[in-house]
């Protein structure tokens, strides 16, 4: 009878774990030295608004880490998290001008509540992450010359007290910058309120350097161009910037044109090489692009469809 109430008891304890995970709600607990194996992504719940390369980048993460619990967030279930999970924190979380703040701000809280590895819907990872297990935060370091690590890829154990420190930093910047800005300065405005620039105050002026690894920048974020060599051998991710967001960091607004980006993948997948899909004149596909058509390329429609390279070049 004992052996039966024990197993009936673990039973129980199973589904429990199952329905906090599926419901996404948890309870915060110390961190430990382990980076539970959770992947996390934010992506807007609606899959027509989603860039084709998304769906790309997300199946190379499904495919590696199929191990793993996959977790896809959208802002109902962010808004659920923070308000349930941390309701000292939900004013302010509420109160920020810019719904793309909330999406940064949720990495914090769900690395937090559940620990785990984000990445953003347009990185794109070609092998297994080689993740440091000593108790640390991991963040992606920049490819930006004024920043020093960025919230596109980063991972943790559950409950770290370096994404606490992000809450203040977020908390504190809202309490002073209520209102939305113009909408030529909400580029510089978001990077101070939740993204790089606030993660850089975290390690530069509230003690977070010693809570963080850095993930190599050449391996794990390349440039651009560098990014566009990539191979298996070369790095684990690279970030494919799909992301619309604000004046003078991507492009020129948060709404995308689908029309014209459904005619860009369409072209990609008629692309007989790579060479067709960059446009690249003939003469010069047998050496390097000239810098200036591989800037103009990838500063226009190469973001959205250079995921696709993988694909074309295997044909």
């Amino acid at each position: 009878m004992a052996m039966k109430i024990c197993g009936l008891l673990a039973t129980v304890a199973a589904l429990n774990f199952l329905l906090c995970y599926s419901s996404k709600v948890v309870l915060r607990s110390n961190s430990t030295n382990s980076i539970p194996k959770i992947m996390h992504q934010l992506a807007p719940a609606d899959k027509t608004h989603w860039p084709d390369a998304w769906f790309v980048c997300q199946e190379s993460w499904k495919n590696l880490y199929s191990d793993w619990t996959y977790m896809l967030w959208n802002d109902d279930d962010v808004e659920s998290l923070v308000k349930n999970t941390y309701p000292e924190e939900y004013s302010w979380f509420r109160s920020m001008p810019m719904n793309i703040e909330r999406v940064d701000a949720a990495r914090s809280f769900i690395l937090h509540a559940y620990g785990g590895l984000y990445a953003d819907m347009d990185y794109y990872c070609y092998k297994k992450l080689e993740i440091p297990e000593d108790g640390k935060a991991i963040l992606v370091a920049s490819n930006m010359g004024d920043e020093i690590v960025q919230n596109s890829l980063m991972a943790s154990p559950r409950g770290h007290p370096f994404w606490k420190l992000t809450f203040k930093a977020m908390a504190d910047f809202n309490k002073e910058h209520l209102t939305r800005p113009e909408r030529a300065k909400e580029g510089d405005f978001v990077l101070e309120a939740t993204g790089p620039n606030m993660l850089g105050r975290v390690l530069k002026t509230m003690g977070g350097q010693g809570m963080i690894d850095k993930l190599d920048m050449s391996k794990y974020n390349p440039g651009v161009l560098e990014g566009a060599k990539c191979t298996p051998q070369t790095c684990f991710t690279r970030h494919l910037l799909t992301g619309c967001w604000a004046v003078g960091v991507a492009c020129t607004g948060w709404q995308r044109d689908f029309v014209d980006e459904r005619s860009l993948n369409e072209a990609a997948r008629k692309a007989k090489n790579i060479g067709s899909l960059l446009q690249i004149p003939e003469e010069d596909k047998q050496t390097d692009a000239p810098i200036n058509t591989t800037l103009q390329f990838y500063r226009t429609v190469g973001p959205h469809l250079a995921v696709w390279h993988n694909y074309i070049d295997s044909k």
